[in-house]
């Protein structure tokens, strides 16, 4: 066996009979060899030495004890404990890069008369160091504004529009979601009227950090079932996040847009309310991201939503630049 470092070991044949036959003082006295050397306080080791110990200096524990956390790294347990007698146990200290074998020798005051280290001859399983966490690489047509759902609860996304579509009402790559409840309903009583609606009235949060250019508001909020087909957009905010890159948040609520052409607003402020007006057939949130702040002549840009809870059933799954389909139930993180 070849051994690292012998420290001076006092082995005392003690003829007194201890009180205490069992593993648990050694144990103790073990686990404080390990605090003190993830610690490095040498010192607190020494204290748990006896008389027998006394001409074992601090300098000496010292240099035992660090050219051995060099050699191996910290200990992380204490493994096959065994008591050789009433002043002697034997176990594994198991360290981040090695083992070693360990016979500890404890006085009557349970204080240590000695100790001796030496290599581990039989494999043992190390603790692995944890992998670093996979993250996953953003889609490449991802947008540079990382995105926000503009909302918070639960809600369901109603439509997305298709990609070849090229009109206000149904700008491509945009999405309508409507709130629901914890039952997973989106009105109560006869759904004829927007206060039946659980998203009516609920707050509209900025999707990122950007400047504000375009303000429609004053349009009523539209009967359930019945559009508005002169004012399609509805009440509406236009906000710039970067060059080419522009939010439309639409069919808002009737005089609830908090926000004026020119202000700076930050990701998560809230901006207006979700209502019924304009193309909607019941209060929703329409957003959608454009390369141009003109609604009439933008084209719409595809994008995915920095991180969003979807919802089945009783299980929230965590998603990270997602891009939601139809019928997703989703929550804002």
């Amino acid at each position: 066996m070849r051994y690292f470092f012998l420290v001076l070991t006092i082995c005392f044949v003690f003829t007194e009979v201890f009180p205490q036959q069992g593993t648990d003082r050694f144990l103790t006295v073990a686990k404080s060899i390990v605090d003190g050397l993830n610690r490095q306080d040498y010192a607190f080791i020494q204290n748990e030495y006896g008389p027998g110990m006394a001409d074992f200096t601090i300098a000496q524990t010292t240099y035992f004890f660090q050219s051995m956390l060099d050699r191996l790294g910290k200990p992380v347990r204490i493994d096959q404990i065994k008591l050789v007698n009433s002043n002697r146990a034997d176990f594994v200290m198991i360290f981040e890069k090695g083992a070693q074998d360990v016979q500890l020798y404890l006085d009557n005051q349970n204080k240590i008369a000695g100790y001796l280290f030496s290599e581990h001859s039989v494999p043992i399983e190390i603790p692995a160091e944890p992998a670093p966490p996979v993250v996953a690489a953003p889609p490449a047509d991802k947008q540079k504004t990382d995105l926000s759902l503009p909302f918070k609860g639960r809600w369901i996304l109603l439509q997305t529009k298709s990609p070849d579509a090229r009109n206000v009402l149904s700008q491509p790559f945009a999405f309508d979601f409507a709130a629901i409840d914890e039952s997973g309903q989106q009105f109560k009583r006869s759904g004829t009227s927007n206060e039946d609606y659980t998203g009516f009235g609920k707050e509209v949060m900025a999707p990122a950090d950007g400047v504000v250019l375009e303000v429609i508001d004053g349009i009523r909020d539209n009967v359930p079932g019945i559009a508005n087909p002169y004012a399609l957009i509805g009440n509406a905010i236009v906000l710039q996040h970067k060059q080419n890159e522009y939010s439309v948040l639409a069919y808002l609520k009737q005089n609830s847009i908090r926000v004026r052409v020119g202000d700076r607003i930050l990701k998560g402020q809230v901006v207006a309310q979700c209502g019924n007006s304009g193309g909607s057939l019941q209060p929703e949130i329409h957003i959608h991201l454009q390369d141009s702040p003109i609604v009439s002549v933008a084209t719409g840009v595809k994008f995915y939503f920095d991180k969003i809870g979807i919802v089945k059933g009783e299980n929230k799954e965590i998603k990270s630049n997602y891009l939601p389909a139809r019928g997703d139930q989703v929550v804002s993180e």
